[in-house]
């Protein structure tokens, strides 16, 4: 399981958010902002909650190209034993010198990935804290 970080930086009158996103495996991490409300995040949870390793979940915001930045977080499955991933993809669709973009995979378990389902959704009800998420033992 990565290590995910999710503060909140700004909640918008409408009650849009723009969260800072990080996540961090053994390898690689990134750290990026975006906006959503809270109801994307929600269904986004309770499909985590409900991860049981047989079918992708999938985040995505800013698929369209005129959109800030291109945040996609996924749960995939790797095989039929269980075996899973979190999947990031990023695109702050900044000019050089501060452009970043990439994707990783992080190795996670169902139950890991049902727990940060719960946290997220607790979460979500004091976005003016910080939400951290890591393997137990890590």
């Amino acid at each position: 399981m990565p290590k995910i970080v999710l503060r909140n930086l700004w909640t918008d009158s409408d009650g849009m958010l723009q969260p800072q996103l990080t996540v961090a495996s053994d390898h690689h991490m990134m750290v990026q902002d975006f906006y959503t409300y809270p109801e994307d995040l929600e269904q986004f949870a309770a499909q985590l909650i409900s991860y049981a390793g047989n079918r992708p979940v999938i985040f995505e915001y800013g698929s369209a190209r005129e959109v800030y930045c291109h945040l996609k977080l996924s749960v995939v499955p790797l095989d039929d034993l269980g075996h899973s991933a979190f999947a990031v993809a990023f695109d702050n669709r900044r000019k050089p010198p501060e452009a970043a973009s990439g994707s990783f995979f992080a190795a996670c378990e169902p139950g890991n990935v049902n727990q940060f389902g719960r946290r997220l959704s607790t979460w979500l009800n004091n976005s003016g804290s910080v939400l951290e998420h890591e393997r137990p033992g890590a």
